[in-house]
């Protein structure tokens, strides 16, 4: 009896993908391609660059993948041997072509494609020994069915002291594939534009005489991001190509710059080659303001007062409105007025602060201070010096604080000023509802639309103050100052205190433990001070001054990076992964649910919800029952790839949490910032519950 010759392709499938590798040679063969690695040079020069090429060719009618392979497949990948006598540079890939397979379209090749990739020769090489280069070669080729196949390739290079000799029988290869190869796109400008359903990639040509393709197709880098299978609609008009490129269904945000290959079919004799690297910057629209984000940003701004963000200066906000009962109306809305002015003059600068570093490169969110292990000393010195202030028993101890009773005209408003500034700093780190997706939309806005959305926010923020202008009569519901205040003011730097301690912690994640001893040190220098400076009234506010700034000087001095093993320890003791792009990837690949924790140990919402919700029992047994993956991309250190995942779900800042279903191409699930087990039980009973091993559906 015969075996259908379906069933015999499927058996040599199976051995390739699961069998032994082949032999270690430069060639090997499988049942769909043949791959082989080529070396430019005869020889090697120790410290001195070449490159090697990994060409496969396939059977006709079957294709590989790109590095975005579109919307199935897996990109060829070429792992190297562990070794010092060599290093190896990533792959480069050749501009991909459409392989359309309707409803889906793929992005990849057909026939013969080489892959660049650059070897740099060990120093410890000796002349006479040989380089071995080693690596294995995965890919998937598909036709009807697609296939893994894999082959391990060996070279032997004799090394010489003397130049590396190129190899003549490879010059022909390796000059035509790197003419091949995407080049910077040439023109002037690359921008993209946003516009219902769909994103316009314009690139504005160098000259006039620049040819104009008859054709041209756009190839992002990162998935996810359009509909591969719509072709990208080109067109051409003074002096400027026109892609439009039909959006995801996924909802994907476009990260800023977008990257990618651009292929152009020129119809002139002699054009420039057809495959350009671009990288678009994303045009806001000049789009007026719209009055549901003002609402949004101004009712976010009052609902983060009541983030657990707020809670290390509850003790000056609470201080503020008893102080303003024994006053005057006139006198308590004027301080209102210069409190709420500080709130406003801390979010603009924050924002300018931002939107400079943003432009110079720095990967950031909202919330980037606390990221500055400078920043949270010179916070910390402050709620520290305010605390000592509150505690005292002297007038002048009160007087510190800027919040005593003997305060007058200029000095007690500066304290108003000076409340409203501290409240923003340690406040804007965290997210509240509808703060995120409002500073999102600001960061996205031209600047002038920025600057009114966080101006709402800012205003929504300062309302309980605001109150007190508008409704002069919310006074008379105020305590009025008697001596129970002493008393209440000395419990309230308590709460200083422990904030302290958290933001202590916070910057022993991010230093060496050399540099927190130098913190303390420092601490204890201007506790010393303090009390000096009352027992013999030496100098006063100066002689505290001189010393806390030589003890932040101090441990400023001390700042040591955390070692490299080091990283922030979870809240919860629970089975997280550390976030990257390539494993939420892998594990989407695998079809399993995804749990992403989006955290800071700076944010007190994040670690809230992370004891009070993630780690409960009931919604730790619910994830290991619907076989969800945990990834905690933690934010307590600066990190661009956090902040470029940060930016894809629209967001700016932390916490941010997202569940992914295990189904393909299913769209993430954004959840609040504020979290709750029933709410993430609800999220989790829409995951299908995994079939047992056997079971047959």
């Amino acid at each position: 009896m015969k075996c259908p010759k379906a069933i015999l392709v499927l058996v040599a499938a199976i051995l390739a993908a699961n069998g032994p590798s082949h032999a270690a040679t430069g060639t090997a063969r499988t049942p769909h391609a043949e791959a082989r690695l080529v070396a430019e040079t005869l020889s090697v020069r120790p410290g001195q660059a070449f490159t090697a090429a990994l060409v496969l060719r396939m059977k006709p009618g079957w294709h590989t993948y790109w590095s975005n392979p579109g919307d199935s497949g897996e990109p060829v990948r070429l792992t190297w041997e562990k070794t010092d006598a060599y290093e190896a540079g990533p792959l480069q890939f050749p501009a991909p072509r459409r392989i359309e397979m309707f409803p889906l379209a793929n992005f990849g090749f057909e026939g013969e494609a080489v892959f660049l990739t650059q070897i740099t020769p060990g120093l410890g090489l000796r002349d006479g020994d040989f380089l071995r280069l080693k690596a294995e070669a995965y890919w998937l080729v598909c036709k009807e069915d697609c296939i893994p196949e894999r082959a391990t390739l060996e070279l032997k290079l004799p090394v010489r002291a003397a130049e590396a000799a190129p190899d003549p029988a490879g010059r022909e290869l390796f000059q035509a594939t790197r003419a091949a190869l995407p080049r910077p796109w040439p023109g002037e400008k690359a921008a993209l534009r946003e516009s219902p359903g769909e994103w316009r990639l314009v690139l504005t040509t160098p000259r006039a005489a620049f040819p104009v393709p008859s054709q041209a197709d756009f190839f992002p880098e990162e998935p996810g991001l359009i509909e591969n299978a719509v072709r990208a609609h080109y067109s051409a008009k003074d002096g400027e190509w026109h892609l439009k490129l039909k959006r995801s269904s996924l909802g994907k945000a476009l990260p800023n710059p977008l990257r990618g290959v651009l292929t152009a079919t020129f119809a002139e004799p002699g054009a420039l080659p057809a495959a350009y690297r671009v990288e678009a910057s994303l045009e806001a629209p000049a789009s007026p303001l719209r009055a549901s984000w003002l609402i949004a940003a101004f009712f976010g701004g009052m609902l983060l007062n009541l983030m657990p963000c707020v809670f290390p200066v509850l003790s000056i906000k609470v201080l503020s409105f008893v102080h303003r009962g024994g006053e005057s109306r006139a006198r308590a809305r004027r301080h209102a007025w210069v409190h709420v002015f500080g709130v406003l003059v801390s979010f603009w600068i924050l924002f300018g602060v931002l939107l400079l570093l943003r432009a110079g490169g720095a990967q950031l969110g909202w919330g980037f201070q606390l990221q500055s292990p400078v920043f949270l000393l010179v916070l910390i010195y402050l709620l520290f010096l305010m605390g000592l202030g509150l505690v005292s028993s002297s007038a002048w101890g009160a007087s510190w604080m800027g919040l005593g009773q003997s305060l007058a005209g200029k000095s007690g408003y500066a304290g108003s000023f000076f409340g409203g500034v501290l409240a923003t700093l340690v406040a804007t780190p965290c997210m509240a509802p509808l703060v995120g997706s409002t500073v999102g939309i600001a960061l996205s806005q031209p600047p002038a639309v920025s600057f009114g959305i966080l101006t709402c926010l800012a205003l929504g923020f300062a309302a309980p103050y605001l109150v007190l202008v508008f409704f002069p009569g919310a006074l008379r519901w105020l305590p009025k100052p008697g001596a129970w205040m002493k008393t209440f003011e000395q419990a309230m730097a308590f709460l200083l205190f422990a904030a302290v301690l958290w933001l202590l912690w916070v910057f022993s994640l991010q230093t060496a433990v050399s540099s927190l001893l130098h913190a303390l040190a420092g601490l204890w220098i201007v506790a010393f001070a303090f009390w000096f400076s009352q027992k013999w009234r030496v100098g006063k506010a100066a002689w505290l001054l001189l010393l806390s700034g030589l003890a932040l000087g101090m441990a400023v001095r001390g700042l040591r990076p955390p070692a490299e093993d080091a990283r922030p320890i979870a809240v919860a003791e629970a089975k997280w992964g550390d976030f990257s792009e390539t494993a939420l990837a892998e594990l989407r690949a695998q079809h399993r649910p995804v749990f992403l924790n989006f955290t800071a140990a700076w944010c007190l919402t994040c670690q809230v919800n992370e004891r009070l919700v993630l780690s409960r029992d009931e919604v730790r047994r619910a994830f290991a029952a619907k076989n969800v993956a945990l990834l905690k991309a933690d934010w307590t250190r600066q990190n661009p790839e956090i902040s470029k995942a940060l930016a894809g779900y629209g967001r700016q800042g932390v916490p941010v949490y997202v569940l992914y279903g295990g189904e393909p191409g299913a769209e993430p699930r954004l959840l609040p910032e504020i979290l709750s087990v029933g709410l993430v039980l609800e999220a989790l009973n829409e995951i299908p519950t995994p079939q047992a091993q056997g079971e047959t559906p």
